[in-house]
């Protein structure tokens, strides 16, 4: 795995060609993070952000928190949020505490925003 995130890279950096795949996008975020690769690190949000599913953006959330990605964090809560479904018992099973607790905030504050302007 180390290999396709050193090739990725590498291609971003010489050709500027974008290869990201879903199999290591985090682990290409957490490098891009760390050595303040702000291009690719925004291509990699991006991709993440436009892949999130219910069924990962748990796994998605406790990684970024391990890794100390507070705008991962709020992408996932905010997914959550805008998600538009009605979850079930069994979709939140799968789902960090600290997350839900990000996203329900939201949600009350979305809510109190509307109660104040309309």
């Amino acid at each position: 795995m180390a290999f396709l995130i050193v090739i990725a890279l590498l291609k971003y950096i010489y050709d500027g060609e974008l290869d990201i795949k879903e199999d290591f996008v985090m682990d290409l975020y957490e490098l891009t993070d760390k050595w303040v690769i702000k291009d690719l690190n925004k291509h990699c949000i991006e991709f993440i952000e436009s892949n999130f599913t219910m069924e990962n953006v748990g796994e998605i959330a406790k990684r970024a928190e391990e890794i100390g990605s507070e705008e991962l964090c709020e992408a996932a809560a905010d997914f959550l949020v805008n998600c538009g479904k009605v979850f079930e018992e069994e979709d939140v099973r799968e789902i960090p505490q600290f997350l839900l607790i990000k996203a329900f905030c939201k949600l009350k504050q979305q809510v109190q925003q509307k109660k104040k302007y309309g």
